[in-house]
């Protein structure tokens, strides 16, 4: 349930903001919490993720003090190296969403998550509460993994974490971390020498297993997945098709994204008299915006509305099928933390031509210049 479900739809209701763009429109309490911001310390999201999340990092490090039975000396290498780039992938989420934000240049002396990189393997181990260690020592500890990593992985590997994926993951960190300057230097690593390619539609990455552009991803199949009763993403974004069309609509529909109309009850007038809708970001030609909503079965569009644009109802056909594989890290990702960094050093040609790079592929009018804002 971490990226099948929680780790990718909890994130994207809490960074919503009041900006009117995301929409919970679902029964669960849990999620509704979330979106309004009035969860409680014992909403069931907020273990669960802590639980699932600390049980894969126990497997993690179960696996590294048990390396020895494996006597193939290049397969220990390659799952010493999978595991830390698992662990690193765990500790960065759990410092995202159960600490404070990493300050660049700061002491990040702040509570962060608790470390614990030895395996637990008792219940006396597991009933002693570590205390928590300091952002600072979790993004430290985090950066130690992904270096280990990238020295252990293949440069190629379709189905599971390769060099090029853990250097993606580092490039992540460093930008969280305002380490612009290493960010860029591991997504231009990963854009010269990783093999990967931009797939001719946005579309194509979500509908094809392992496409091209993909640099890690969760692989799932129709009998192994997330869930298909109230869990997995399709079950959340997708609508429900009453044609029984799995390749467009699959799903409870509980999140959707605004049209070009105030999208809910709950916000103010004020808010709606001012309000510009998700759709309305769109350039006219972009193929991932919703400029031709009544033809459902067009799978180049990622997103369907209702019928029509005014409800304000639009829904994401990235996630249609339980057992479509889950993107995690993607080359698109790499160009535009390289032109974030770009242009944080200054350099307004070369980050226009990346964030060009993405524009063209989806359809939509090439950037004269870039800002910052347009990257952020």
């Amino acid at each position: 349930r971490l990226y099948g479900t929680d780790l990718i739809l909890v994130p994207e209701l809490l960074g919503e903001q009041g900006a009117g763009y995301t929409i919970w429109n679902g029964s669960f309490q849990n999620y509704n919490q979330l979106y309004r911001r009035t969860q409680i310390s014992t909403l069931s999201n907020a273990q669960g993720i802590w639980t699932q999340a600390y049980n894969a990092i126990n497997q993690c490090n179960l696996v590294l003090a048990n390396l020895a039975v494996v006597t193939d000396a290049g397969q220990r290498t390659q799952f010493e190296g999978e595991v830390e780039f698992i662990r690193a992938t765990m500790y960065f989420e759990l410092v995202r969403l159960y600490a404070q934000q990493y300050t660049p240049g700061g002491a990040n002396a702040q509570d962060g998550v608790p470390l614990n990189l030895t395996a637990v393997t008792t219940t006396e181990q597991a009933d002693t509460k570590l205390p928590r260690s300091t952002v600072q020592q979790v993004y430290a500890q985090i950066i130690t993994d992904l270096q280990s990593a990238i020295q252990k992985l293949p440069t190629q590997n379709v189905t599971r974490a390769s060099k090029y994926s853990a250097e993606a993951m580092l490039a992540r960190v460093y930008l969280q971390q305002g380490n612009y300057t290493a960010a860029r230097t591991m997504a231009n690593d990963v854009i010269a020498n990783s093999g990967a390619s931009l797939q001719g539609t946005v579309g194509a990455v979500f509908a094809n297993r392992n496409s091209g552009e993909s640099l890690f991803e969760i692989q799932q199949n129709d009998q192994n997945n997330a869930g298909t009763s109230n869990d997995g993403l399709a079950t959340y974004f997708a609508g429900y098709s009453p044609t029984g069309d799995q390749n467009v609509l699959y799903g409870r529909g509980d999140v959707y994204i605004s049209g070009v109309v105030a999208p809910s009850p709950y916000y103010s007038k004020t808010f709606a008299d001012n309000f510009t809708g998700f759709a309305a970001l769109y350039d006219s030609l972009d193929t991932r915006g919703p400029d031709t909503l009544t033809i459902l079965s067009t799978k180049k569009l990622m997103y369907i509305s209702d019928g029509n644009n005014k409800t304000g109802r639009l829904r994401t056909i990235k996630w249609r099928t339980y057992g479509q594989n889950i993107p995690i890290i993607r080359l698109a990702e790499m160009y535009l933390i390289r032109a974030e960094a770009e242009i944080r050093a200054g350099q307004t040609s070369a980050a226009t031509a990346d964030v060009n790079l993405i524009r063209n592929r989806s359809g939509a009018i090439a950037k004269t210049t870039v800002t910052l804002n347009d990257v952020l």
